[in-house]
């Protein structure tokens, strides 16, 4: 096996153990922290190891991109942390607290779709399906449609959902703006395969 099968093989696992620990619910323990901990666990192996899993030179601009959403991953995550610690979410009414998560998931979506169109071409990071990691241009044209309909679609969103103070709009809007690329990028892959035979 070779070093970047390993790689990928260490991030499978550690992918696994990720959806295995949030699906238990450690609710109350000490092992609440085990996600996080897998979380920040990964997101430092795509940071250090991010040229060779993309193939790509350390100055290349789209490395760069992913260690910046890396980074931007490690301050949510720690910072959700330290909140929890310190119990700084009892400072605000549970209203501001509601208001302060929409706006903060709101900017983390906007970065990383307006990010989305620079990621290169890999089977790591992206929307990482069937038909966008078998064919480059499939990939491509998703993320380049995330990244054209992420301002139109979480802008009004968050403007309605501070407005009726629901968290679930932002997360609908989450769905759709995944949706759309992945029906889109399926439809132009099933034309383009077809076109080939």
């Amino acid at each position: 096996m070779g070093k970047n099968s390993s790689l990928k093989f260490v991030l499978v696992i550690l992918t696994l153990l990720l959806v295995v620990s949030v699906y238990l619910n450690f609710d109350n323990s000490m092992f609440n922290y085990i996600p996080d901990i897998l979380i920040i666990i990964s997101s430092l192996i795509v940071y250090v190891k991010a040229p060779q899993l993309t193939g790509l030179s350390e100055e290349n601009i789209k490395n760069k991109v992913i260690k910046q959403s890396i980074i931007l991953v490690l301050f949510i995550v720690l910072g959700k942390n330290i909140i929890d610690i310190f119990n700084l979410n009892l400072l605000f009414s549970e209203s501001t607290n509601r208001n302060i998560t929409i706006i903060t998931v709101s900017i983390i979506i906007l970065f990383i779709g307006n990010s989305s169109p620079k990621i290169p071409f890999n089977r790591n990071v992206g929307l990482r399906l069937p038909w966008t990691i078998a064919d480059e241009e499939t990939w491509r044209l998703a993320h380049k449609v995330l990244g054209y309909l992420t301002f139109p679609i979480i802008l009004p969103s968050t403007i309605l959902a501070l407005i009726f103070n629901k968290e679930s709009i932002i997360a609908f809007a989450i769905i759709l703006l995944v949706f759309i690329p992945s029906l889109y990028s399926f439809r132009f892959y099933y034309n383009k395969s077809k076109s080939l035979k």
